[in-house]
């Protein structure tokens, strides 16, 4: 996969994590990362697959439901969130300093994450996703210290976490649906058959 549509599916995918609409999620999924089985088939098998898709993203999206509609994280998140713009703005506005504008936004950021913890919790648990979880936490700093952006960013960004996940889940459920679904294990193995030398040279060739 060439840069360019590296970049186009990222962009795409983090498009549809900002969105709760499941044909939004499918639209994505049969775009890009299911594209192959949507191609070159009847309009009324193209049809099918759809109905599988939307019934597997449903099915993800109701097994992270109590993630998603964590009423007290939202408050919680929002009324932090808003604080945190208003801190922004009167910094840019007014000639209060920068460690005082620091020290109020602290506290905000704080109630925020222990606020997330539970949700978060209860997600790695059903999916080990411990990546997505870390970078989740990590990223936290790094928005911080980002006048209006940073606050922007951390807006809604457990969410657009999960999101992903269910998209990711519900691909791999469609796939094991249709038969196409090959275990990381497998793959492994089908490349550890190989000789060396032509797992090597493939991506030599395909950059010359």
């Amino acid at each position: 996969m060439g840069l360019e549509k590296y970049l186009t599916k990222a962009i795409a995918e983090t498009r549809a994590s900002f969105s709760s609409n499941k044909e939004k999620w499918a639209d994505y999924l049969t775009k890009y990362e299911l594209k192959e089985y949507f191609e070159g088939v009847s309009e009324e098998q193209k049809k099918k697959l759809r109905g599988t898709l939307e019934k597997k993203l449903e099915e993800a999206k109701e097994k992270f439901d109590s993630e998603l509609r964590g009423i007290g994280r939202k408050i919680t998140s929002k009324g932090s969130m808003g604080a945190m713009l208003g801190a922004d703005v009167l910094s840019y506005f007014t000639n209060v300093g920068l460690n005082t504008i620091g020290n109020v936004m602290y506290p905000f950021y704080l109630v925020k994450t222990l606020s997330e913890i539970p949700a978060l919790y209860r997600y790695f648990k059903k999916t080990k996703d411990w990546y997505g979880a870390l970078k989740h936490m990590l990223l936290k700093p790094v928005r911080m210290v980002l006048p209006f952006l940073g606050a922007a960013f951390e807006a809604g960004s457990f969410d657009r976490m999960v999101r992903k996940r269910i998209i990711k889940e519900a691909k791999y459920s469609f796939l094991k649906d249709i038969g196409k679904y090959i275990p990381i294990t497998e793959k492994i193995k089908e490349k550890l058959k190989k000789p060396v030398f032509e797992i090597v040279s493939k991506p030599v060739k395909k950059a010359a």
